[in-house]
């Protein structure tokens, strides 16, 4: 910290260097970490010690000890498509898939017994009802209520039409509205055998209850989770920057702001280049500089600012306190 008056005794221009040295490296590590981040000279380095296996799925990283998905994705799974969906069609096929309102991509259907197809359609409407609501696959007018474990858990009997089953079969997939997902499972990145995972619910739980990654550890000893904790890492880290010299950049008191709004009103109704006359203090029995005595006008309107953003922060605060009693 330095000294009050020293800082005084110093121009209008170069107090102004002084009270923003703070917002200004808080920017400037913002934009280097934002700099680093684009210019993905990151994901190079981790590539050191990690595999990119983006071409041919995701690998589970970490699922929620209470989610019933905890039992059959176990962390180091390897995930290759969702429903019909392939998870190496692009990096950020998880979340697209999961959070956005699409409904679910069958590229096939499943052959499926006409005798295990009931033509009642409760289960269309209700959606308590331990059966699920399929449609043919030619056409969505014609709807079906069976067992979604015993024809979407099967890899085999896929087809493109009712023609392509045999003639006691029909070839149906799920209606489009059901939450139902259908995620394919290996037990490694390596491995050939694979399995089907059934959820039942909306897809944006699975993405808040199970973390993923492209990388895979070159090494034994290096850990699975590492490149997701420094990626969050490093986002809080650019958060917490950008934040800080936002929030220390308001005319509030105690606040950096609150000077340079000070120093502005200063240069403005004084002059930039304004530098300091030079007294004797008694009392500290050195010299020091006194600042040009301030008008009436930056008062009223240093006054103003500092209220008209207090009133605000209060209102931002106020309206987040209401909206989350309400949700």
């Amino acid at each position: 910290m330095l000294p009050s008056a020293r800082v005084e005794e110093l121009s209008s221009l170069d107090r102004l260097r002084v009270i923003t040295s703070g917002c200004f490296h808080n920017l400037t590590l913002w934009l280097i970490l934002l700099a680093a981040a684009w210019s993905g000279i990151g994901q190079r380095i981790l590539l050191v010690g990690y595999e990119d296996v983006f071409t041919r799925g995701l690998i589970v990283t970490h699922v929620e000890a209470d989610s019933p998905l905890s039992m059959h994705l176990p962390v180091g799974s390897f995930l290759t498509t969702l429903d019909d969906f392939p998870l190496n069609s692009s990096r950020d096929a998880w979340s697209t898939y999961l959070l956005e309102p699409t409904p679910a991509a069958y590229k096939q259907g499943w052959c499926v017994e006409t005798s295990r197809l009931s033509d009642d359609h409760q289960c269309c409407v209700d959606t308590a009802s331990s059966s699920s609501c399929f449609v043919s696959f030619e056409s969505a007018m014609e709807e079906y209520c069976t067992d979604p474990v015993a024809v979407l858990s099967k890899m085999q009997n896929r087809c493109d039409s009712s023609i392509s089953c045999l003639e006691s079969q029909s070839c149906i997939k799920p209606r489009g509205d059901r939450d139902i997902l259908r995620i394919t499972v290996h037990e490694g990145a390596g491995t050939e055998d694979e399995r089907i995972v059934l959820w039942s619910g909306p897809k944006y739980e699975v993405w808040e209850q199970v973390q993923t990654t492209h990388l895979a550890p070159r090494f034994g000893i290096i850990p699975l989770g590492l490149p997701p904790v420094l990626a969050d890492f490093f986002q809080y880290l650019k958060l917490t920057n950008l934040s800080l010299y936002l929030l220390n950049s308001l005319p509030l008191p105690a606040l950096d702001g609150s000077q340079l709004l000070i120093i502005l009103l200063e240069m403005v109704f004084t002059g930039w280049f304004h530098t300091p006359s030079t007294i004797l203090d008694i009392e500290a029995l050195r010299t020091r500089g006194s600042r040009s005595h301030e008008r009436r006008v930056q008062r009223v309107l240093r006054t103003f600012v500092m209220i008209g953003t207090c009133t605000l922060l209060g209102l931002c605060v106020m309206l987040g306190i209401i909206e989350w009693m309400i949700v």
